[in-house]
């Protein structure tokens, strides 16, 4: 199964320990592939001068769907046991996903890496956007970062091109998952992921 995760969201590291679960229960294989930003909800927006008869809809379905993002964020929030304020950061995830790439091809566990980023994020407010901030990451783990440097500067480029190639793909969002050549987004389908994987016994969980 692959997964994809976006360091810029706390929804991804809520996701970290079901997800261990998964393995644990299934044995299933899980590759990691960084996701950066959003790619879906785009909104059309009605053109300048031009009267919108569903203009007052639009803005309380705009304000409900804001009301109900910030329950979820302040349930997530709880949840991760993390300051609401301290999750409202702001980052560029590209080096931290090109910190992700750099351990699992040093056969580093993807996961101790991911929680170690998160809480350098979100707890630690750690710098995390440049070579030197990721470097120390890095040797937090006791990994050699004696090829850091050239790697993510042979690397970063590449990202210019990544969303393109998601929205390609199919993945909008994440956390995301694909198993079978089927796109799940969201990780309210772990349990689906997980009955699927444990011989689909009984009724598929919703």
């Amino acid at each position: 199964m692959i997964f994809y995760i976006n360091f810029a969201s706390l929804d991804c590291w809520l996701t970290l320990r079901p997800l261990q679960s998964l393995i644990e229960t299934t044995g299933i294989d899980i590759e990691f592939r960084p996701m950066i930003g959003s790619l879906g909800n785009v909104v059309s927006q009605a053109k300048p001068g031009e009267d919108d008869p569903l203009a007052e809809y639009k803005a309380r379905r705009a304000r409900a769907r804001r009301m109900a993002a910030d329950r979820e964020y302040e349930r997530v929030c709880e949840m991760l046991e993390l300051d609401p304020a301290a999750g409202k950061r702001e980052i560029d995830p590209r080096w931290l996903s090109l910190g992700l790439q750099y351990v699992l091809a040093a056969g580093t566990d993807p996961f101790i890496y991911a929680k170690a980023a998160f809480n350098r994020t979100y707890r630690e407010a750690a710098e995390v956007e440049s070579v030197a901030g990721i470097s120390d990451l890095l040797m937090s783990l006791n990994i050699d970062v004696s090829d850091w440097p050239d790697y993510a500067g042979s690397r970063l480029a590449s990202y210019d091109n990544l969303a393109d190639d998601l929205l390609e793909a199919g993945i909008l969002s994440a956390p995301a998952f694909v198993m079978d050549d089927e796109i799940f987004h969201g990780r309210e389908h772990l349990p689906l992921l997980t009955w699927m994987q444990t011989g689909r016994q009984g009724p598929p969980p919703v």
